[in-house]
Formats: C-alpha cells, structure tokens, sequence
C-alpha cells in the first residue's frame, strides 16, 4: 500500500511541479479492454521526446527543472510498477502543452 501511495505521490508532484500556478492536475480513470487506465495530466511544457526515452532511468531529472530533486522520483514509480504488474509510460499531450502519464492496471475480481 505504501509503495503503491510512493508511486502515486511521485507521478502527481512531477504533474504538479511542471503545472503553471493556478493551472490544475488532471487524474482521469477509465477502463479499456478490462484494464483500469489512469492518467494524471498536467498542463506544463511537455516533455522532449528525448528525455521521454530515459525518464524512468535511475538519477534521470528533466533539463528544464529548477526544484531540487535526486532524478530518483520516476525510477521509484517504475520499480513499484514492475513490482505490481503495472504498465506505466509517460508521453506529450496531443494539445500545445503539457504532458501525460498513463498507467495502465490490471483488475481481477
């Protein structure tokens, strides 16, 4: 449970770190081919699609952050998702800002 809350407070404070002030964090649930989607939006700068690539990559940190930070936030969050078979993957926005990352949950009741 903690790690899941690790990997949740993690993909919402980038969210929140690259949101303008003022701006809000979208996280949106929805279901598609029996997984539960969920996306946490944010409506910053976006991403290159070069650092997109190795986000995940242990002491990774975005070229354009001006926060304090180790680069350790994304490799946590793909740990924990491998660890509870959770597919996670960070992209663009199909709007001129921002970015999405989605992960994807298997649910079996």
């Amino acid at each position: 449970r903690s790690e899941l809350r690790s990997l949740f407070d993690n993909l919402i404070g980038n969210a929140m770190l690259h949101t303008p002030e003022g701006s809000l964090v979208d996280v949106l649930l929805h279901r598609v081919a029996g997984k539960t989607v969920v996306d946490i939006v944010d409506n910053g700068p976006g991403m290159p699609e070069s650092f997109i690539e190795r986000a995940f990559d242990r002491f990774t940190r975005s070229p354009d952050v001006k926060a304090q930070g180790s680069g350790l936030g994304l490799s946590i969050v793909r740990n924990v998702a491998q660890k509870h078979q959770i597919h996670v993957a960070l992209s663009n926005c199909l709007t001129p800002q921002g970015a999405i990352c989605g992960l994807q949950v298997r649910v079996t009741l």
